[in-house]
C-alpha cells in the first residue's frame, strides 16, 4: 500500500456532506489476528538499499501496551 491509496481510502470519508468524524478517529495497527495497538508514532525514513526504487518509506509505530482485544 502507498500514502496516495491511504489518502484515497481517507477522502472517502471526509469528502462532500459526510462531515468530519474521521478526524478525531484514533488510528490502530493489527498486531495479530484479535489484537489491535494504537499507532503512537508515525516516521517517514529515507531507505538507503541501493537499487531500490522506492527512496521514502512510512514507518507505523505502535504504542508499548498490552494490545486491546477485539471481539
Amino acid at each position: 500500500m502507498y500514502v496516495k491509496d491511504l489518502q484515497n481510502i481517507l477522502s472517502e470519508f471526509t469528502g462532500g456532506k459526510k462531515g468530519n468524524a474521521i478526524n478525531h478517529a484514533k488510528i490502530y495497527v493489527s498486531l495479530n489476528p484479535g489484537n489491535v495497538a494504537e499507532v503512537k508514532k508515525i516516521e517517514v525514513q529515507t531507505n538507503n538499499i541501493i537499487g531500490d526504487r522506492a527512496s521514502l518509506r512510512v514507518v507505523l509505530y505502535p504504542m508499548h501496551e498490552v494490545p486491546k482485544l477485539i471481539i
